[in-house]
């Protein structure tokens, strides 16, 4: 018996959420599949934490979506910079973004950084806390960038 940690909680309900959820999802349907019938485009917008992690969670998602005519938007709310060890930040941000655009690409969606930093999360000099960072930037995506696209389907992922 294991024990019981918020992190069971979220993904025991994300489980039953999300099985409740699928039935509600519009159509990922391409015209080919459904002769005769309008697909009405959809706004789709998948979140991640940093490069990688939209296209390594649902990257067939993603592409389903767009080649059935959706417009697809995937947010990275960083650009990856500590996750190069031995690279410099700057370097590492720019690799790692290059890869998303790259994978968006070939997904057919539209990359869009939200300009959390992690350099500034994993300073020890950092006058900005882990979260207070964080949440600045969810606030700044959420208020701006999501408010403006007005998604009919968003994808996120689990807390680690």
């Amino acid at each position: 018996m294991s024990d019981i940690t918020r992190r069971n909680i979220l993904q025991a309900s994300t489980i039953v959420a999300g099985t409740a959820a699928l039935n509600q999802l519009p159509s990922v349907a391409t015209a080919s599949e459904r002769p005769g019938t309008p697909i009405q485009p959809q706004k789709v917008v998948v979140a991640g934490g940093h490069p990688d992690d939209p296209e390594s969670g649902c990257g067939g998602t993603i592409a389903r979506y767009a080649d059935a005519g959706h417009e697809v938007v995937a947010i990275y709310l960083t650009r990856g910079e500590a996750g190069m060890p031995g690279t410099s930040y700057e370097e590492a941000a720019r690799i790692r973004s290059a890869e998303a655009e790259k994978a968006c690409k070939t997904m057919k969606a539209r990359p869009l950084f939200a300009g959390q930093s992690m350099a500034a999360q994993r300073s020890p000099t950092s006058d900005i806390p882990n979260s207070s960072n964080c949440c600045m930037a969810k606030s700044r995506i959420s208020s701006s960038s999501i408010g403006q696209l007005t998604p009919m389907v968003i994808i996120g992922q689990l807390p680690c």
